[in-house]
């Protein structure tokens, strides 16, 4: 897969998931929403790696269009499927496997608000 394809299903699985996870309303759905969020975080390092390149990308684009670098940094966005799962594990009593996985976010840099600049990517 392409580094846009890959950036376009993970926006893919969380337009799903925002659709689908309604608990109050649905709560039937709450396995299928679950499994879409462990699909989002199994690809999670592979998907900022994605957007990292997608970025540099079009930081690239930018410096040729207008001969100079582009003044954006890249930001660690927030990983709303995982954040989900996570509440959705800690209701079901599973705290254990919630911080598991916040650990792993952490470490791929979700959430963390750091900024990374062109050079570094």
């Amino acid at each position: 897969m392409s580094h846009k394809e890959i950036v376009d299903l993970h926006f893919a699985l969380h337009t799903e998931i925002k659709e689908l996870y309604k608990p109050k309303k649905h709560p039937e759905r709450i396995n299928d929403v679950k499994l879409l969020c462990e699909k989002s975080v199994a690809i999670s390092a592979i998907v900022i790696n994605s957007l990292k390149k997608k970025h540099r990308a079009e930081a690239d684009e930018y410096a040729r269009l207008f001969g100079k670098l582009s003044p954006l940094k890249f930001s660690y966005p927030a990983h709303a499927p995982a954040n989900t799962l996570c509440a959705i594990l800690r209701k079901q009593g599973d705290s254990s496997q919630a911080d598991y996985i916040e650990r792993k976010m952490t470490s791929e840099g979700w959430g963390t608000g750091r900024y990374v600049d062109l050079l570094d990517l």
